[in-house]
């Protein structure tokens, strides 16, 4: 129940808060980038919502030292008391994007949000930086943070910052826990880390497949240029030594094939750029962090994949510079 629910989500902050090694230390009941979240239906002072806006909002119920285990900076106003985790219960913490969204140009400090219909409001008390909420690449979200006991739930998760590496703590943590209440399950341990990495599985594994597939393409392609260039020097045996029985020297042949063999992969390499950026809106939904037009990455794939070109142009140039003109001129 929520009474021996705060006071023992109060004591569990205190004694892992004490353990060495452990830098800071809350409990939340949503771990961020999490799909399901918390949403609720809120009535804001001085806004006026929009005909069919939505109006439910993300939120998250939090612990004393919350934003200082989670790194989370304070833009303006302050955050909860570090005291008691029930205390503040008229109190709420904003992100940037909800203080600019619904009082733009204003100070959002002391502004009232109801949740529900009948409830008295609660006061905005500080601002926080935006953060990752439900997924790595949704947009800005407006987000709100209210005290664990303002609205209870016996299902958190304890957030400890460890000065070292965090799951070494466990053995400790789980000793602490198990003092408190022998009888609680213990489950979903994971660093911060493989929260966010388990939010963008399906991104990696598909970063991973075309890596895999631009490996295997790369790979064709080399060998494909190789084969072309070398065939061509087969074919041009008799025009190679009649050049250099003219007077050609191996520079010459050497400029002459690799020349002839870089202009087919410059052409390639126009054409596949066109394709690429033909194709950025089908695979703007697989990243993040990385415009589906980055200059940097257009930049360096062709610059890459023409160093690969030149090299498997540079094996049948050097064979070519050493025919010998008198066999050359009698080849058939």
């Amino acid at each position: 129940d929520e009474t021996r629910g705060l006071d023992f989500y109060a004591r569990l902050i205190d004694r892992v808060g004490s353990l060495p090694g452990v830098e800071a230390v809350s409990v939340a009941s949503v771990v961020p980038v999490n799909p399901r979240g918390s949403r609720t239906a809120v009535q804001i002072e001085d806004y006026a919502p929009q005909p069919q806006e939505d109006m439910e909002l993300n939120f998250n119920r939090i612990g004393p030292g919350y934003f200082r285990a989670m790194g989370i900076a304070v833009v303006a106003g302050r955050v909860f008391g570090e005291s008691a985790i029930d205390a503040a219960r008229d109190e709420v913490v904003v992100n940037e994007t909800f203080a600019r969204r619904y009082w733009p140009g204003q100070d959002p400090i002391g502004r009232g949000i109801r949740f529900g219909r009948n409830t008295d409001p609660h006061r905005v008390i500080g601002v926080v930086q935006d953060g990752k909420y439900r997924g790595m690449r949704e947009d800005a979200l407006p987000y709100m943070y209210r005290p664990l006991g303002a609205s209870y739930t016996p299902r958190v998760t304890l957030l400890a910052r460890t000065d070292g590496d965090p799951m070494a703590m466990l053995p400790s943590v789980r000793a602490e826990l198990r003092m408190l209440d022998s009888t609680l399950p213990i489950y979903g341990e994971r660093t911060l880390a493989e929260q966010v990495g388990s939010a963008v599985f399906g991104e990696r594994l598909a970063a991973m497949l075309l890596g895999v597939f631009g490996a295997i393409a790369l790979l064709l392609a080399t060998v494909g240029i190789y084969g072309l260039v070398a065939n061509a020097v087969e074919q041009r045996t008799h025009e190679i030594g009649v050049r250099m029985a003219l007077g050609a020297d191996r520079r010459d042949v050497m400029r002459l094939v690799v020349g002839q063999g870089m202009g087919l992969v410059l052409v390639g390499v126009g054409l596949g750029l066109a394709g690429a950026v033909a194709l950025t809106r089908a695979v703007a939904s697989l990243l993040f962090g990385v415009s589906p037009t980055d200059a940097t990455t257009f930049a360096l794939a062709p610059v890459g994949l023409m160093v690969v070109a030149l090299l498997a142009c540079l094996l049948p140039a050097r064979r070519a510079t050493r025919i010998d003109p008198m066999q050359a001129l009698r080849y058939e």
